[in-house]
């Protein structure tokens, strides 16, 4: 079963101590690397949701490691973990034998002129067709996110792809069209919307499974980790 764990931090909601404790040094290291407090906050939790992920399936309680490209893994696992976070919110995807990549970002108000190196031709047309600028910025964050999320699990990062090479049709699920070398290779999901957010994931194609989404709270999760560190 893949999972998708998405947690909401409240702005200005005091961070435990605690759920930083319980990282290991190369995880409080990747943490480090931000240098907004709040984005390291939210590193923190994205850690621990793959953590919490991997126990949950009778992994145990393993380290999450990364790559020179910053991307996530876990040793000795056939299975992905993918994070991401945005202002107020972070989530964490997990594929138990296969691929997989997650992209959170909140929808702010952006010159829409940037569609030019964002998306394709067909998608700049489907774009044009929409009334409002509220419709077409949280098109422009579809497009992003299911692109990052698509970047992700193949492993390659932004730089890998461009942009506009990449052409997706927003149906419910949405449907990548080309290039046609990764047409029906991978698939692809809408998270639950959340206010002015928009999440899509990205996930191998074989073999099929079934896509489990939840929210946690940052208490569910300290108590969750507490229980491990101290045993009450």
């Amino acid at each position: 079963m893949i999972e998708l764990l998405i947690a909401e931090r409240t702005k200005g909601e005091p961070f435990s101590p605690a759920l930083y404790s319980v990282l290991t040094d190369e995880e409080r290291a990747h943490v480090h690397r931000y240098r907004r407090k709040e984005d390291q906050m939210n590193s923190v939790i994205g850690t621990l949701l793959a953590r919490y992920l991997m126990e949950r399936h009778h992994t145990g309680q393993r380290p999450i490691k990364r790559m020179a490209s910053g991307k996530p893994y876990v040793e000795h696992f056939s299975g992905q973990v993918s994070m991401s976070h945005s202002e107020e919110f972070i989530a964490c995807a997990f594929h138990p034998n296969g691929k997989i990549g997650v992209d959170i970002e909140k929808v702010r108000d952006i010159d829409l002129e940037v569609i030019a190196e964002f998306l394709s031709k067909s998608e700049q047309r489907t774009f044009q067709t929409m009334e409002t600028k509220e419709e077409k910025l949280f098109a422009l964050y579809t497009y992003w996110t299911l692109k990052e999320a698509l970047f992700k699990a193949e492993g390659t990062g932004i730089a890998g792809r461009a942009l506009t090479s990449i052409e997706f049709n927003l149906a419910a699920p949405p449907v990548l069209h080309s290039p046609s070398e990764l047409a029906g290779k991978w698939n692809f999901l809408f998270a639950p919307s959340f206010p002015a957010y928009c999440c899509s994931v990205c996930y191998s194609s074989e073999p099929a499974v079934t896509v489990n989404i939840q929210t946690v709270t940052l208490h569910e999760l300290k108590e969750y980790f507490t229980l491990r560190l101290y045993g009450n």
